[in-house]
């Protein structure tokens, strides 16, 4: 493995969790076995200590009642019936002469003058002292036996001294110290490992999104990230990047639709606008011919524009990201707007519209956008209608529900045809005959869906068609 592949492993997340995880374990697991180890070793002390203030007071008892006869016989006593548990005990005159000492057979090779000089030295002590011999053989010479006395003054002036070495405590301790550092590596290992498992298993959504970016990145618009079972916050970062990706596929493909439309509808008036002006250019046109060129000219690029405004219309509201200014409406002043507008065109068709005003209520509404799906429902009903027919708007409350209903007379739509007039550039095969983008009824589902609301068409062929409007 390279420098720079090394160097890119130590700044991987998994590396770092890894890291964090296992000194943290470790260092948890270090301070609870130190303090165990802190809490057996006092605990074996104060026991000690007990163990050492009930033999002296035994023996001063003893010795006070029975004199030193006694204290040597059940000395004697302890002696035959437990050797591990031997003490050494002394007692020293109240002119620091040596009247009494007992050696366990344990403590024999030490030697009994240093062993007197150090005890008499630590006569005087309250509490519990220490004092410390090397042991004489020489293959350990170089142990250090540690020992613990307590004295205790007798009624004479003597002083009763016992000891006791700490050599099992300090041999106990230091197993039990042995293996702690051994559990203490053991657990390194295994947080080292635990942790590298942790951290795999907890950025394995992380990975499989880096890839699916990548898949993404190169082309992949389909390709999504497998969601976790758990309801956690990586599930919820990879069902929200799911989602995410949708919509970009979403844009892209309506991005392409739409290029692909745009470029099917403006071929035909770009070639009749360069034909046009080509035929104005190339013959001996007359004045009026030039003013009839520019007319068509104005006319194809007024279609060209208007096309190219409603596509974009609805891309965006599909997108969602039409920009609404919502304001309070009046049903009724937002109807009479539109109706008055139709109404020239309406009579020349001798078409009459009637508005039925059943109940008058107030929505939330981008202004111009509502007038541009009214305009286009009234749009349709006009051109669609047979001379001397009615259009009916109509106005209503019904289960809390705000409706606007356009009905008309005309020809009708086919069942077949119903479900696909939303579509962008579909015009039915009965309306064919009348001029128009195919964009209409497309450009007032999207604002309707921008807006949250529902519009839904009813008709048969020949008896004309319906369209309720829900508002919110």
């Amino acid at each position: 493995m390279s420098l720079s592949q090394n160097s890119l492993f130590y700044k991987k997340i998994s590396f770092r969790l890894t890291f964090i995880y296992a000194a943290l374990f470790v260092l948890s697991s270090f301070f609870i076995l130190f303090f165990s180890y802190f809490l057996l070793s006092e605990s074996l002390v104060q026991r000690d200590h007990d163990v050492l203030h009930e033999k002296i007071s035994n023996y001063a008892s003893i010795y006070s009642n029975g004199g030193l006869t006694e204290l040597e016989n059940i000395i004697a006593e302890e002696k035959e019936s437990d050797y591990e548990s031997q003490f050494l005990v002394r007692i020293e005159s109240d002119k620091g002469a040596n009247i009494f000492i007992h050696v366990p057979e344990k403590m024999q090779d030490l030697p009994i003058d240093e062993i007197q000089k150090k005890l008499s030295n630590l006569k005087n002590s309250k509490s519990v002292a220490h004092f410390f011999m090397k042991d004489v053989d020489p293959k350990e010479r170089d142990e250090v036996n540690k020992f613990e006395v307590i004295n205790w003054p007798l009624a004479n002036g003597y002083h009763l001294q016992v000891a006791r070495n700490t050599d099992d405590r300090n041999d106990l301790l230091s197993r039990y110290l042995s293996v702690i550092l051994l559990v203490l590596g053991l657990v390194l290992i295994v947080a080292s490992i635990g942790g590298f498992i942790f951290s795999n298993r907890a950025l394995a959504p992380l990975r499989h999104l880096i890839q699916t970016m990548k898949r993404i990145y190169s082309g992949e618009l389909n390709a999504r990230v497998e969601t976790r079972s758990q309801q956690d916050e990586l599930h919820e970062i990879t069902h929200l990047f799911n989602k995410m990706t949708e919509k970009i596929e979403q844009l892209v493909m309506n991005m392409q639709h739409t290029l692909d439309q745009v470029a099917h509808e403006l071929k035909t008036p770009l070639t009749r606008l360069q034909a046009s002006a080509e035929l104005a250019l190339l013959s001996h046109s007359t004045e009026a011919e030039y003013k009839s060129a520019l007319a068509d000219t104005i006319e194809n690029t007024t279609e060209i524009v208007s096309f190219i405004n409603t596509i974009m219309d609805i891309s965006e509201a599909e997108a969602g990201v039409l920009k609404l200014k919502p304001v309070e409406v009046s049903s009724h002043d937002i109807i009479s707007e539109s109706i008055d507008l139709y109404s020239l065109a309406a009579d020349q068709k001798n078409i009459s519209i009637f508005f039925d005003e059943q109940g008058v209520f107030q929505f939330q509404a981008d202004r111009n956008r509502c007038k541009q799906v009214l305009f286009n429902l009234l749009d349709n009903a006009v051109k669609y209608s047979p001379a001397g027919s009615q259009i009916k708007v109509s106005t209503q409350v019904v289960d809390s529900k705000k409706q606007i209903c356009i009905a008309d007379q005309g020809i009708g739509i086919s069942n077949e045809d119903l479900s696909r007039i939303w579509d962008r550039l579909f015009r039915a095969q009965n309306g064919k005959a009348e001029k128009g983008l195919g964009l209409g009824l497309s450009l007032v589902r999207s604002i309707c869906k921008a807006h949250g609301w529902t519009i839904e068409a009813r008709s048969q062929p020949g008896l004309g068609a319906q369209f309720i409007l829900t508002v919110i």
